[in-house]
């Protein structure tokens, strides 16, 4: 017999406690799609109990049939299962406007840094203009 609680959420969840979870997970989600759900499955399922094993690994399935970023469907619809159609927006926004300033930060930090390089390609041997750039093995 299964258990009623796996397949619910078994706490309450403020909207803002939500929000703060969201934007923590967008600044710390950089390593792909894996790395992502694993946090979202430790945090909301094993550590804060917001939502059911069941509800999680079925929602999780139905993501993965979708085209698109599965990882952002799935807080996208966990956000809309604790807190409606607002929890839902804000999880999937919050999910990526993070990393957009931490892509920009590093973009900011790399103009600051290394201006006398001049505009040299991120990985040396790629081609620019119709031009070989210096570096690598020169294949």
């Amino acid at each position: 017999m299964k258990k009623a609680a796996s397949t619910q959420t078994s706490a309450t969840v403020s909207f803002s406690e939500a929000i703060k979870f969201w934007t923590k997970l967008g600044f710390i989600s950089f390593g792909g799609p894996a790395g992502q759900i694993a946090i979202m499955h430790q945090e909301m399922v094993e550590r804060r109990r917001w939502i059911g094993e069941n509800q999680f690994l079925r929602a999780l399935n139905f993501c993965m049939l979708l085209p698109g970023p599965e990882a952002q469907q799935l807080a996208t619809y966990i956000g809309w299962r604790l807190n409606g159609t607002w929890g839902g927006i804000a999880a999937g926004s919050l999910f990526v406007i993070p990393s957009i300033f931490v892509m920009l930060l590093l973009h900011f930090h790399r103009r600051a840094f290394h201006r006398g390089h001049g505009r040299q390609p991120a990985a040396p041997g790629c081609a620019h203009r119709g031009h070989r750039c210096r570096g690598g093995s020169g294949a």
